[in-house]
């Protein structure tokens, strides 16, 4: 786009308060989230299109549905219920008849990691605070 000036329709969509670098005793800053697009159309249908992401947001519909569940011990990792457990197994088991005729083989990996690859991700830097650390002595 180049000039705000040309945009036609524009939506405010959420407002938050944030204190500069978390700290409650610094001034608060208003962070304000919006879109915007060319036409109103534009606007109309992707307003639509978040609308719908929101009826089929897979995280409020497994709950529902009691196909999971998540504890704060582990925000990140969800906890398989009965019937998501079902289901989890007949997709995988479906994805396996699909792939490994294709040539795809199965890997597993492990749920704890060196700090390491969550520097090189870029997850230590903005999530540290919330992720279950394991600290050890180092190898010799």
């Amino acid at each position: 786009m180049p000039s705000t000036g040309r945009l036609r329709a524009f939506k405010l969509l959420t407002t938050s308060n944030a204190y500069w670098k978390g700290d409650a005793r610094n001034q608060p800053m208003q962070r304000v989230y919006g879109t915007a697009f060319l036409s109103d159309a534009d606007l109309q249908a992707h307003l639509t299109q978040l609308e719908e992401a929101r009826k089929r947001d897979h995280r409020k519909l497994g709950r529902e549905l009691g196909l999971f569940t998540f504890h704060p011990w582990a925000p990140g990792a969800a906890f398989w219920l009965h019937k998501g457990t079902v289901l989890y197994n007949l997709l995988a088991g479906y994805m396996r008849e699909v792939l490994f005729p294709a040539g795809y083989v199965e890997v597993k990996t492990p749920l704890v990691f060196n700090k390491a690859l969550w520097e090189r991700s870029g997850h230590w830097q903005h999530y540290r605070e919330n992720m279950f650390i394991i600290e050890s002595e180092a190898r010799r």
